[in-house]
């Protein structure tokens, strides 16, 4: 099997993903697919989930659960399929029993996030483990979140994975999470499944705890008690040449992503394919070449055209590029403003990003055009407008629905927008309330547009064939994106 993917399409869990594709060491390479797994519990695995496990290599599950979760839920499947099978509870059964009935408000999770790396003897036991055992690791609690989350930013943390991918990586488990009906029976009483959210702020509790301590992940891991040795170990195990990207690490740009490596009905989406981005005005000469060695060859410019004036896309000026305007804008989008340094903020207090993006998919003839366009582009294709969240967001949503990607994955491919952004100085500095709540990619925004298909065309298709687009364009989309 493609170690290249994002997340393991299994039958019995929510959150099996991948820690490979994420870029480190400044970018010159990245963490290697098929060394480890993040999951939730695996007592529902099937049969044919055991298969797929051993068929990308998986050879060892660690359990981080406490003993009182594992006699609720064991982890028969994969003991009795004779995966090396390791117990290693990353709370003891007095911190799980006070968390679990203690109260679930954001300055609680923080301090518990902060004590969990503090578990000095516990985090070595993990990493003794990883460090003597070969193939593919797959480790996991109940939700696939807090102490799963927890051990997979340490591990890229050894990896020097740049905070921003850290954080996402952790963000989007609620969007996974939430589809786990089973969680329900850990919550207290009268507190709903959709309130099982990852808070930015738990996560960077443990991250500031870590490196305001000890100045570096390495400095950590000795306290812990790792000889400088087993943590290069560990790092070379991680950290591999560059390939298939989740994020393209650029210096002109900050939110370009690959639409590869998620599951659809026929297996995943290609790598290198279909590209989304923000703003690549500002690329310099080493990320064009990048990019074109990345396979890069069509980009399809989604902005006004006043936008475009003021920061043209730097690939107009090399000829190895061909570049395509296609506004994807709308009356409503017009009234707002002409470009996204004068957006009429009395205007866009009147309108959500949800009802933006409705507005969006409602124009037939304007994603029947743009849809068209990005059909019959050449070789690697970006699409893109400023930040890279709205217009680009939508027409991800569409090409994955296309290619019949799971809504958990078109929504947390959105979710993971804003903490890219705000990496972008010009955004950053913007961060006051009213933009904080245009520029956040909250999964209720792209969840109205996704609906309202569902609702009004059943599926994809249905909307295709009412927006007029022909099916030579529909399967030339599919198969740009789709795995042979």
């Amino acid at each position: 099997m493609k170690n290249s993917i994002q997340r393991l399409n299994l039958e019995g869990t929510y959150n099996t993903r991948e820690l490979g594709g994420y870029p480190c060491e400044k970018g010159r390479q990245m963490t290697r697919y098929g060394q480890f797994l993040r999951s939730d519990r695996l007592d529902a695995l099937t049969a044919k989930d055991i298969e797929v496990l051993k068929a990308y290599g998986v050879t060892t599950v660690i359990d981080l659960r406490s003993q009182k979760e594992i006699s609720e839920a064991p982890d028969t499947p994969v003991i009795e399929a004779g995966f090396h099978y390791y117990h290693c509870p990353l709370m003891s059964e007095l911190m799980y029993e006070n968390a679990v009935n203690g109260t679930f408000d954001q300055t609680t999770l923080s301090g518990g996030y902060a004590r969990m790396v503090m578990q000095y003897e516990r985090i070595k036991a993990f990493f003794e483990i990883v460090l003597n055992s070969e193939g593919t690791i797959l480790f996991h609690c109940t939700g696939g979140q807090d102490r799963t989350g927890i051990m997979s930013m340490l591990l890229l943390m050894v990896a020097h994975v740049d905070y921003c991918d850290i954080i996402n990586d952790y963000l989007i488990t609620s969007t996974y999470t939430s589809q786990d009906t089973r969680l329900q029976a850990f919550f207290p009483e009268g507190m709903a499944l959709s309130e099982l959210r990852t808070e930015p702020a738990c996560l960077k509790a443990a991250y500031d705890a870590v490196l305001n301590r000890y100045g570096t992940i390495e400095a950590y891991l000795e306290a812990c008690g790792l000889t400088k040795e087993a943590i290069q170990a560990l790092h070379d195990r991680l950290v591999g040449p560059a390939g298939d990207y989740r994020h393209l690490p650029l210096e002109g740009a900050y939110n370009y992503r690959d639409l590869g490596g998620y599951p659809c009905v026929q297996g995943y989406t290609k790598f290198h394919r279909l590209m989304r981005s923000d703003d690549i005005g500002q690329l310099t000469q080493a990320d064009l070449d990048r990019l074109y060695a990345y396979g890069l060859r069509t980009i399809v410019d989604l902005r006004f055209e006043n936008e475009a004036a003021v920061s043209p896309d730097a690939t107009q000026k090399d000829g190895r590029f061909r570049n395509l305007s296609m506004p994807f804008v709308t009356s409503t989008m017009q009234r707002l403003g002409t470009d996204a340094t004068t957006i009429n903020m009395n205007e866009a207090k009147q309108i959500t990003l949800a009802d933006l993006y409705v507005d969006l998919v409602k124009d037939h003839a304007l994603v029947k055009k743009t849809l068209e366009a990005i059909a019959e582009a050449e070789g690697g294709i970006l699409f893109h407008c400023s930040a890279g969240k709205d217009r680009t967001g939508v027409i991800a949503m569409l090409l994955l629905m296309i290619a019949q990607v799971g809504q958990a994955d078109i929504y947390a491919n959105y979710q993971q927008t804003f903490y890219y952004l705000i990496q972008k100085p010009e955004i950053r500095e913007r961060l006051n309330p009213e933009w904080m709540e245009m520029m956040e990619s909250k999964v209720e925004s792209i969840a109205k547009p996704y609906t309202y298909i569902i609702d009004h065309y059943q599926n994809i298709e249905g909307y295709l064939k009412a927006i007029g687009l022909s099916e030579s364009s529909r399967m030339a989309l599919q198969n740009k994106l789709v795995q042979d």
